[in-house]
């Protein structure tokens, strides 16, 4: 095997792991997002997690410029936007919440 050759091979599985990573950076992300049970009162709790998927959020789109294959990155994109739309959907929420108790 040609040095050309071993080197394409571990760039092609560097990407993939990067792909993998990211991918599980936004199902972290999500899960962090998702979590609402204020029902015990532990706002600090769900505040946290909210940030923690804000900062991965933010890890993701400067991975997610690395990524060169295209079906890869088109699908993490629409992950990623799943994940802001769920970040924005809190930020209304806090908002009426707060104006509502106002």
């Amino acid at each position: 095997m040609t040095k050309l050759s071993k080197l394409a091979e571990l760039r092609a599985k560097t990407d993939r792991e990067l792909v993998i990573l990211i991918d599980k950076e936004l199902e972290l992300a999500l899960e962090f997002a998702l979590i609402t049970d204020t029902s015990t009162n532990d706002f600090d709790s769900v505040t946290k997690s909210r940030i923690k998927a804000r900062k991965i959020c933010i890890r993701v789109v400067r991975l997610l410029a690395k990524v060169d294959d295209l079906q890869e990155h088109l699908r993490l994109e629409k992950k990623l936007k799943r994940l802001r739309g769920a970040l924005e959907e809190q930020v209304r929420e806090q908002a009426i919440a707060l104006s509502a108790s106002g």
